[in-house]
């Protein structure tokens, strides 16, 4: 067996009945399955929670799971995973040596049915990492009281090879903690006065509580640079002008290569 569809994406489609399937590498189905499956689907079962381990399918491809509650998913270490879709209720979210998971999709349409003005339907299933109040909200403010962030607070991605992505959904994680913490400090100080919380304010707190988990932050070698490396003996005598190039500045930054400036020199 290589397809294991019980979910489906499709518009209007719900499953409530279906809450628990184990695909681990010890369990009683991995002889037949585990080393064959290349995609799983369990979109919409809305009653499938917890934790799943589906670490014993050495060869999956895609895994879609938009529309549940897990919470987390153990995948195999060098895997062959080239599309995972991930609900809001993920609280970890662990990627080791995903050789062909290259990028992470930060527009929601691109894993859904979208609806044309024709009323036909077009189906988005785009290959990529999509991470359900993560990846579609990089770009975004945050806003203290918001509800729909993400629930991750353990974020491990190690031997990645979806570029400068990955170092996106670490600062967007970051930007995010330092709001609530920043947000549990001006309550406390309120609350030190002797300061009766307005509503709003009382919101803001249950916020910040509830979204203050721990959070533990692991990357090792990920290949997040957004740039490729040019050896200066190997840059070519002139610009090339289909490329811009870049140098690195402080050991910190990069900055468009000017080759008139003072020590540099194409030749």
């Amino acid at each position: 067996m290589r397809n294991l569809q019980i979910g489906s994406d499709k518009p209007g489609y719900s499953n409530t009945q279906f809450k628990d399937l184990d695909a681990q590498e010890n369990s009683a189905s991995s002889d037949r399955a585990k080393t064959l499956l290349e995609k799983i689907d369990f979109s919409n079962l809305s009653s499938l929670e917890s934790s799943y381990d589906v670490s014993g399918c050495l060869k999956l491809k895609h895994f879609k799971a938009l529309g549940t509650k897990l919470s987390s998913v153990a995948f195999a270490k060098g895997n062959l995973l080239e599309k995972v879709y991930l609900p809001a209720t993920i609280t970890s979210l662990a990627m080791v040596a995903p050789l062909s998971l290259t990028n992470v999709i930060t527009d929601a349409n691109q894993v859904n049915w979208v609806k044309n003005e024709d009323e036909t339907w077009t189906h988005n299933n785009t290959n990529g990492l999509y991470v359900e109040n993560l990846t579609n909200k990089l770009d975004n403010e945050i806003i203290a009281g918001d509800d729909s962030y993400t629930a991750i607070t353990y974020y491990q991605m190690d031997e990645t090879k979806m570029g400068y992505d990955t170092y996106r959904m670490l600062e967007y994680l970051y930007r995010l903690k330092l709001a609530v913490q920043k947000t549990q400090v001006d309550i406390a100080a309120l609350e030190a006065k002797g300061t009766t919380l307005t509503p709003e304010q009382e919101a803001l707190k249950t916020w910040a509580n509830k979204t203050a988990g721990i959070l533990r932050i692991q990357v090792t070698d990920a290949e997040w640079t957004p740039y490729e490396k040019v050896d200066v003996e190997s840059a070519p005598a002139e610009p090339n002008s289909q490329l811009t190039y870049y140098e690195l500045k402080n050991n910190m930054t990069y900055g468009v290569y000017d080759p008139e400036a003072d020590g540099n020199d194409w030749t």
